[in-house]
């Protein structure tokens, strides 16, 4: 197919998803290209023959359990050449009646045997998308029970082919052509690029090449060290290796082995090339074979089927409920749901409680349990009083909340505290050992015996002694702190805390009663401020009346209670709604942030809810701070909490049931529903200028709708455009000083967030050296921000809201797409669950020039695009893969960005690591390596946490580590992730680490299959410094 930016064309093709064909033979007394070519082709190697040593010593890297030599086994199919099958024993084609796939030389055919049916084709090179231009014959022996009896054969469909230039290395020292026809010649488009082309004798590189003597013939070669960039010199060990077809990294493997490496390599050049061998192969295999060929054993153990089954039936079991939820959602009319839906009215502090929902769900809830009507009920709890405006039941309700059951829980309240302060304070502090009593048989009481508890020889003593120390310590911040929280609860009315709140900390978990008491310790890094400078008053009469009316709130209900003044913290208002205001206190301008150490947290955002949402599921808006979260979670196993849980199921991309239209990381109950789940949004955003609050305001709605982060670089770059440190288009200049940079990167980025999050009213001050600068009235527009807000118009030009697909609905599958084009070429191949669909080419003089970062995005770009207009995206999921870190930043944020690293020695980093958690152990605090079932419960886990989850699933782990880190910063958390997917977590992890390297694949325990590098990041715990 012709394209523009390819020469000679693309070639396209698919072929279907095939499962494993076994294990396989192969014979060959020389190097051939069979052992690498026999894997692409879906078979396991069990045996090669061969006399070179240094052959099969390559060979057995990649099949490790191959030892050569003798007995095949039961293989599904025999590999080889011609010759070496003709030497093959009766008994041989008697016990492996299986096809025997072999080339052959030119003009040679495969001898009649009795019971076989043997059929050639012959392939073209450059049809295969090869670079030489020569035919290579193929052949296959089928038994006649095998054999599939066909007509006419259908021919192997053409392919375009590849030129001499997509292998040359430019870096390679040539003699300089500098005859001025020769570099005429080279600056014409060839006429003919699937044929070899020549000048004078010398090969042209820009088409193919012959196959007879390239090893000797002399090419005109590119070259970056000629002052024309051109030269000539014959073909190097690797071209030869790349004209026929060796794989690239048994290539360099071979190139590290030196003169024997090159040798081997030049022995595989003299056969046939491999996209001959492996298109050829499957070629003969289904044209001519009954069924295609026989499927063999998948070799996957008995542990990993079973709990793959289980893993099936589990999904089953949550897609069977969802379909129950989404059936009873369109069953359920919603009345009572659609008027719990918040107004703009009622986002007020003060608004009132909507009572009529909870006493209508209460109702219909009495109704689906099967009660009875209360029409014949004594009383006419239906009516309604003359004069009111409920019906008697909801009076009824009130007066059984008010005068029974909050009187109930004011007791139950008071009770707990004094049965925990009895048995953790006052007898948990004995200190004696020994028992004080014990039990007789004959206790006297008067002057009668009867059984009971007596005093020990030593215990009346001991206990006395006890009792009188006990009376001399003093328990007061204690009675305090109670008395506070059971005086709040006794004003408290069922709706409301009149009286304010206080933690009833005594409920909370033994290692933060402390800190629910006393509050959590602060990490100050400098002595507290003195600021005493006035409030400033509102811009409006309106609006200080509603600051003055919550401030007196705040007093009224004792959280600011008299006593001297050390210092103030100044407040302003934005709107909330459209007649209240939420209040933001400011530490800022009094210096209080300056001296305050506070980690950094990140706030769930509204795509976390989705973990535990289904179609026909519901949600609610609940304000519950995280450490109560955790208490209202309470005994998961419990059949009778909201919130239980049974397992922690993944269903990540790439696995094999991997299913898109369900969350990848669930809390699964029982019954195959998702568990409940509660999650804290930050609601807050800071407006000032225009800009400024339109960039406010869109950050905020890009936390739903994340297609619109990368059009608001335009809009940064504009607001900050006039500062000094940037250029003409608005991006920051890079500065000489690189550990300077990195300082000031950090220092903007947090900045940055705290903006997101309301924290800093302005962006303006982020440099050192500009707080004497003033911010312009008017910023010039940077290049690109009319076309990113072009974009955002078109992107939200509907009259409703977009609705934001989260996942595909239906039977859908995912579609995997990966490319590559950092090289001469470029190629693409998209998979999903029946075919695989691969296109592939040379980029034209014009694009080759081009950087490799552009042509990696316009490879990939172009092939998103060809793919949706040609429909093979609608409905579906689509997954990119791709090695080029630049494109995947700009494809998520519009812009590339490299991670900011800290300063600090890298290998004194590494010993640290490795010295301090040796032995799974972090000072004398185990390292407790966490399991998916694990990550919903940290707050049982004692210890410090070792994360080690795949990487898709490392939103939901960041989400869970934000939580656990601010409740237990005394903790340390290691995470060791493969470096996949990083757009999801890596600039948040590493916001967060101390510490963090990478472990590239080769290490012992990390081989080179694996490709990318172990990220390892790490997490000191906080120390509290008085």
């Amino acid at each position: 197919m012709h394209q523009p930016h390819a020469l000679g064309g693309v070639m396209n093709g698919s072929f279907l998803h095939r499962g494993s064909r076994g294990s396989c033979l192969v014979l060959s007394s020389t190097p051939t290209l069979w052992p690498f070519v026999v894997r692409a082709l879906g078979f396991d190697l069990a045996s090669l023959t061969t006399k070179d040593a240094v052959f099969k010593s390559v060979v057995g890297d990649v099949h490790p359990r191959v030892v050569g030599g003798g007995d095949s086994g039961s293989v599904q199919a025999v590999f080889g050449s011609a010759t070496e099958m003709s030497r093959l024993p009766r008994d041989h084609w008697v016990q492996h009646r299986v096809p025997h796939v072999c080339t052959l030389e030119e003009e040679e055919s495969l001898p009649h045997r009795k019971g076989w049916v043997s059929n050639t084709c012959d392939f073209l090179h450059n049809g295969m998308g090869g670079v030489t231009n020569a035919s290579f014959r193929m052949g296959v022996s089928v038994p006649e029970e095998r054999h599939q009896i066909l007509g006419q054969p259908a021919p192997f469909p053409r392919q375009a082919a590849a030129s001499l230039w997509n292998v040359m290395d430019s870096t390679v020292h040539a003699a300089a052509v500098t005859d001025t026809d020769t570099i005429a010649w080279l600056e014409r488009t060839p006429a003919d690029c699937a044929r070899p082309q020549f000048y004078h004798r010398l090969l042209d590189p820009r088409g193919v090449a012959p196959r007879k003597g390239l090893e000797t013939m002399k090419v005109l070669a590119p070259c970056v060290f000629s002052p024309t960039k051109w030269g000539v010199r014959q073909l190097s060990s690797k071209e030869l290796a790349g004209v026929f077809d060796v794989p690239i990294l048994m290539q360099e493997r071979l190139m590290r082995m030196g003169p024997a490496g090159e040798q081997l390599m030049r022995g595989l050049c003299k056969g046939h090339p491999g996209k001959v061998l492996h298109l050829g192969g499957d070629h003969l295999l289904s044209l001519f074979c009954r069924g295609g060929w026989s499927v063999g054993t998948s070799g996957v153990s008995d542990g990993v089927r079973n709990h793959r089954e289980e893993h099936q039936n589990t999904l089953n079991k949550i897609r069977v409920a969802a379909e129950d939820a989404a059936r009873l959602s369109k069953m359920d009319k919603g009345d009572l749901l659609i008027q719990g839906i918040k107004q703009d009215g009622q986002k007020a502090d003060d608004a009132e409680v909507p009572t009529h929902l909870w006493d209508g769900m209460w109702m219909r809830s009495r109704n689906e349990q099967g009660f009875g009507s209360m029409e014949s009920w004594m009383g006419k709890p239906l009516d309604t009083n003359e004069g009111e405006d409920q019906p008697r039941w909801r009076q009824a309700l009130e007066v059984m909340r008010d005068k029974w059951l909050l009187q109930r829980w004011r007791r139950n309240v008071t009770k707990s505290f004094c049965d925990w302060f009895a048995d953790s304070v006052m007898m948990g502090r004995r200190s004696h050992e020994r028992p004080v009593v014990r039990w007789s048989e004959r206790r006297k009481v008067g002057d009668r015996a009867e059984p009971g508890y007596v005093w020990t020889y030593h215990g009346r003593g001991d206990y006395k002694r006890w009792w009188e120390s006990l009376r001399q310590k003093r328990h007061g911040d204690i009675m305090e702190s109670g008395r506070e929280a059971i005086e709040r609860a006794t004003s408290a009315t069922w709706w409301d805390w009149a009286g304010g709140s206080s933690l009833f900390f005594w409920r909370w978990p033994i290692s933060h009663v402390r800190w629910a008491r006393e509050g959590q310790p602060h990490f100050t890094t400098a002595s507290l401020p003195n600021y005493k400078k006035p409030q400033r008053k509102a811009p409006s009469s309106e609006t200080q009346e509603l600051m003055n009316a919550k401030v007196n709130k705040v007093r009224w209900r004792r959280y600011i209670c008299l006593g001297p003044v050390c210092s103030l913290t100044h407040m302003f208002s934005v709107p909330k709604g459209l007649h209240d205001i939420r209040m933001v206190y400011d530490g800022t301008k009094s210096g209080l942030n300056d001296c305050l150490f506070a980690p950094h947290f990140s706030l769930p955002v509204m795509a976390h809810t989705l973990r535990s949402l289904l179609k026909g599921y519901y949600g609610a808006d609940l304000d519950m701070m995280i450490m109560a979260k955790f208490i209202a979670y309470g005994d998961r196993t419990d059949e009778s909490n909201p919130f239980r849980w049974e397992s922690v199921v993944l269903n990540l991309p790439g696995d094999p049931d991997y299913d898109p239209t369900l969350p990848w990381v669930m809390k699964v109950r029982k019954d195959g529903h998702l568990a409940s789940e509660m999650l804290e949004e930050d609601e807050t955003a800071l407006p000032r200028k225009a800009l400024e609050k339109a960039r406010g305001f869109l950050i905020y709605v890009g936390r739903t709708y994340r297609w619109m982060n990368p059009y608001l670089k335009g809009l940064h770059l504009t607001i900050d455009g006039w500062r000094p440190d940037r250029d003409e288009e608005g991006y920051r200049i890079k500065k000489r000083n690189r550990g300077r940079e990195i300082e000031d990167e950090l220092r903007w980025k947090e900045e940055e967030e705290a903006f997101e999050r309301g924290e800093r009213e302005d962006l303006e001050k982020h440099e050192e050296g500009e707080e004497d600068q003033e911010a312009p009235e008017t910023v010039r527009a940077a290049p690109r921000f009319r076309g990113d807000i072009d974009a955002l118009l078109q992107l939200t030009a509907g009259e409703e809201p977009a609705i934001q697909r989260c996942r595909v609905e239906g039977s859908m599958t995912a579609v995997y797409l990966g490319g590559d084009a950092s090289g001469k070429g470029f190629g693409a191949a998209m998979w999903d669950d029946e075919e695989v669909v691969y296109s592939a080419g040379s980029w034209n003089a014009t694009h080759s020039q081009e950087s490799s970062n552009w042509r990696e995005a316009t490879n990939l770009t172009l092939k998103v695009e060809e793919m949706a207009a040609e429909g093979r995206l609608d409905g579906k999921e689509l997954w990119i893969f791709t090695d080029n870190s630049t494109y995947e930043s700009a494809f998520y944020k519009g812009e590339p960005w490299t991670a900011p690293r800290p300063k600090g020695d890298d290998d004194q980093e590494k010993r640290a690591f490795w010295s301090r958690g040796r032995g799974n152990r972090w000072e004398s605090e185990l390292l407790v390596k966490l399991d998916p079932g694990d990550w919903f419960r940290l707050q049982e886990i004692k210890g410090h946490r070792l994360w080690i989850p795949p990487p898709a699933a490392m939103e939901t782990v960041m989400e869970l580590f934000a939580e656990d880190h601010l409740v237990n910063p005394h903790l340390a958390h290691v995470f060791i992730v493969p470096r996949l997917m990083t757009h999801l977590w890596r600039r948040q992890l590493f916001r967060d680490a101390d510490v963090h390297f990478y472990v590239y694949a080769g290490a012992p325990f990390w081989p080179r299959s694996m490709h990318e590098p172990l990220t390892v990041a790490i997490v000191f715990p906080l120390a509290h410094v008085p």
